[in-house]
């Protein structure tokens, strides 16, 4: 407790004698995103040189860092976590000489985890809901950095179609970073909206190739093995097994309708196209042996052979 306000009498001490004017300076945050789903970060923004030395600065983040992050910085630069909360820390950085840039390194920042159809998101809300009336006090001082350029690197190449994310907010960079202005997130926390992206889980990536080549054999061998499941079936079990075809087909398509991202769409395929194809062939032949044996006197019997 008693080190807990002694780094708030610091804070106040130091924002209260500083003698600068209001700096414009806009922090740069990386965020490196590894394949086994772990995140680190590098953080760096120009120093102001018109400051008392030490000079302080308290930058805030959308996410909790975990206990065991460690963070990497020049002997320059003191840097210690004044609070933390839900989905929000709060970095106390302490410049003790003139430097060029203030560059720290967080490592593990968090993990992702979990996913839904291989693919995985992020989703920061700059508007801190959670943090608590002092810190949002603190951040509201003119060296208190709670918006910034925002960088993903993943650990292999994305394509755009691979991404979904807010309307026009992430820009493609390269074929393994992409980025998001401080201008465009300001933006999107003035509307209130949380700044997200959704991207494919790599260490998946290798299952989902295993998954396609299962899916193309599955569907061979049905198709092949499907003319031997409808030979001498009564008209019974073929209404049966065209309802359940229908069903099943109707099913997997109004699946793929749902994902509007090409992605995603090209996932579901890859798991249940083989479903999708053979229920396709059974809704065809079934139907068209009906047809066939209508028009040429109907169905007798109660067997049907062919």
């Amino acid at each position: 407790m008693m080190k807990k306000a002694s780094i708030i009498f610091i804070v106040i001490s130091l924002f209260t004698t500083s003698s600068s004017a209001r700096q414009q300076i806009h922090p740069d945050l990386t965020l490196v995103i590894h394949r086994d789903g772990r995140v680190s970060a590098i953080a760096k923004f120009p120093p102001s040189n018109n400051v008392q030395i030490p000079a302080l600065y308290l930058v805030a983040f959308p996410f909790h860092l975990d206990d065991n992050t460690h963070i990497e910085a020049s002997n320059d630069i003191h840097i210690r976590a004044l609070s933390k909360g839900n989905n929000y820390t709060l970095l106390a950085l302490i410049q003790l000489a003139h430097v060029e840039e203030i560059l720290f390194k967080l490592s593990p920042v968090f993990e992702i985890i979990g996913s839904h159809l291989d693919r995985q998101s992020l989703e920061f809300d700059f508007t801190y809901p959670y943090m608590s009336l002092r810190d949002k006090m603190l951040c509201r001082n003119e060296r208190c950095f709670s918006s910034y350029n925002v960088s993903l690197i993943f650990p292999e190449e994305v394509s755009p179609r691979q991404i979904s994310n807010n309307p026009n907010a992430w820009k493609r960079v390269d074929a393994q970073k992409y980025f998001i202005s401080q201008l465009e997130i300001v933006a999107l926390k003035e509307k209130k909206e949380k700044v997200w992206i959704a991207f494919p889980e790599f260490n998946k990536m290798s299952s989902l190739v295993a998954n396609a080549f299962i899916t193309i054999f599955v569907t061979i061998l049905g198709l092949l093995a499907s003319p031997f499941i409808l030979r001498n079936r009564s008209r019974l079990d073929k209404v049966l097994l065209l309802v359940l075809s229908i069903a099943a087909f109707s099913g997997n398509v109004y699946m793929i309708y749902l994902f509007r991202n090409r992605i995603d769409n090209v996932i579901w395929f890859i798991r249940g196209g083989g479903v999708i194809l053979i229920s396709l062939y059974f809704i065809v032949h079934i139907i068209y042996d009906f047809s066939r044996r209508g028009t040429s006197g109907g169905i007798s019997g109660t067997s049907v052979t062919f």
